[in-house]
Parts: C-alpha cells; sequence; structure tokens
C-alpha cells in the first residue's frame, strides 16, 4: 500500500524564532515589513529532516496506542510518502486504519491511498484514494518514489530514456569538439 501525507510542511508549526523571518516591502517607498515563519518552510535544506523527525516523534509518543502504524511511520516512510505492506489482509486493514487514526491525531490527512487489494482502497474516503487515471494511453501504473508500480498486478518496473544513434553521435561529436579545444 502507498499514500501521502498531505501538505506535510504545512501542518508543522514551529516555535516562534527569529531564525526563520521575511523582509519585504511592495515597493522602495514603502516601509519594510517583517513576517515571521511559523511552519517549515518547503525548499529550506532543514524542513526534509524536521518533518522526518516530527513523524518520528509521532511514531514513538502513540507506539503503545498505535503499535503497527508506529513501526511503519518509522521504516517505511521517505518524508511524506508512505510505501507499506503486510502478511494477511486483516494485518493491512488494520495498518491503514492505525495509520489513519494516528497521522490524525497530530493534524495529519493522510491521501493518495493505493493498493493491489481493492478491499483496502474501497474502505477509504474516495477523494483520499490515488485517482485511477492513467500516465499513458495504455499504462495504468503509479508512480511511487521514483518507481513506476501497477497495483492491480503488483509489478514494480522503471523506464529508462535509452539515447537514439544520433543523440549518442552528437553527444560524442560535441565530446570530440571540446576535447580538441583543449590540445
Amino acid at each position: 500500500m502507498t499514500a501521502d501525507i498531505e501538505k506535510m510542511y504545512r501542518q508543522i508549526i514551529l516555535k516562534d524564532s527569529d531564525f526563520q523571518r521575511i523582509v519585504w516591502r511592495d515597493s522602495p517607498f514603502k516601509p519594510i515589513q517583517d513576517f515571521r515563519l511559523k511552519r517549515i518552510a518547503y525548499g529550506t535544506a532543514s524542513a526534509p529532516y524536521l518533518a522526518v523527525k516530527c513523524l518520528q516523534q509521532l511514531a514513538i509518543q502513540e507506539e503503545h496506542n498505535f503499535p503497527l502504524a508506529s513501526k511503519a511511520a518509522l521504516k517505511d516512510f521517505y518524508v511524506d510518502d508512505l510505501m507499506s505492506g503486510a502478511n494477511s489482509i486483516a494485518e493491512a486493514l488494520d495498518l491503514q486504519g492505525q495509520l489513519i487514526q494516528m497521522l490524525s491525531s497530530a493534524g495529519l490527512v493522510s491521501r493518495k491511498w493505493a493498493s493491489n487489494f481493492n478491499e483496502l482502497t474501497n474502505l477509504i474516503q474516495e477523494d483520499l484514494r490515488l485517482p485511477n487515471v492513467s500516465l499513458s494511453i495504455d499504462d495504468d501504473t503509479v508512480k511511487t518514489l521514483g518507481i513506476l508500480w501497477h497495483p492491480f498486478s503488483d509489478v514494480f518496473s522503471f523506464k529508462a530514456n535509452l539515447l537514439s544513434l544520433e543523440g549518442l553521435l552528437s553527444l560524442f561529436y560535441i565530446t570530440c569538439y571540446f576535447g580538441n579545444a583543449l590540445y
């Protein structure tokens, strides 16, 4: 099963400090305004680390209430993307329910749920499921963590764009041209 935490960075409130500030003015004639960020700012170097640490802390704090979800949160997430599984359908249903409840207890919404077992996704609100769209005309795979996954046949694959002979010759020509320029 796969899922995603909706707008994870924006859900995490930071302690008010002087470290995340934005100074702004609309024109040189207006006074400078000072804004303090109280959420994780997307694109900052620390954002993924802070998000992962918050998820890990939630898992540690809620281990006694949600043992399966806690274990999955510590081992099966890549920042805000979940890729997990279970040995039985009953265990998968329990894991999914615990994950939804544990994340909800912290104000986090799990969405884009996908599974190779229809009963698992059918229990999720339709707007929280991964939309059933194709990536190309004859391809009904789901891209997760850079890998293509076909949930119904439970097959993982990847696509490699190989250079054509023309592309290789162009690359060879450019390499030779720059190589000769060095001598």
